[in-house]
């Protein structure tokens, strides 16, 4: 459900439920609560959102439950796993013809250990004679269940290309 603020932006609340059986354990109900905020800064275009999200203990995503079920052991390095809080804050620029440039940082927090990861992140997206390209700029660090961190630095380029 949302509802508008008027002048001062508008804010929005949702929750998802998960019902989920991973290999070799029983089934577990789980919940996610997300508070939604965003709102246009008067005068500048820019769009500013806000993000709170908090996952109970049980709660599984579809790609975290099927994920144990696969033949090939595989182990997902899903920043979600054992999520209980994502905060995030993002914030938007539409340049006119220039493009955009968007602007994100992140915390999430996790069930059964202390640490954090970090990711902050920047985007300039522009269209060009009909081919959409982003320049994307990440920085993640990871917190490990060992309690080291692993800092990911990320540059790419993504381009859509119409075949008509």
């Amino acid at each position: 459900m949302g509802a508008s603020l008027g002048r001062l932006g508008s804010v929005s609340l949702d929750t998802t439920t998960s019902r989920a059986q991973k290999k070799g354990q029983q089934r577990e109900n789980g919940e996610s609560w997300r508070l939604r905020y965003s709102n246009n800064i008067y005068g500048s275009n820019s769009t500013l959102t806000v993000n709170q999200q908090y996952a109970s203990e049980k709660y599984s995503s579809l790609s975290d439950a099927l994920d144990t079920w696969r033949p090939d052991n595989y182990s997902s390095t899903s920043l979600n796993r054992g999520m209980r809080n994502r905060k995030t804050v993002t914030l938007s620029q539409p340049l006119g013809n220039a493009g955009a440039l968007s602007l994100s940082a992140t915390r999430l927090s996790y069930h059964n250990r202390s640490a954090h990861t970090n990711l902050m992140s920047g985007n300039y997206g522009i269209n060009l004679n009909g081919i959409y390209t982003s320049l994307n700029l990440a920085r993640n660090n990871r917190a490990q269940t060992d309690g080291s961190v692993v800092t990911d630095n990320v540059v790419s380029i993504w381009m859509s290309i119409p075949l008509e």
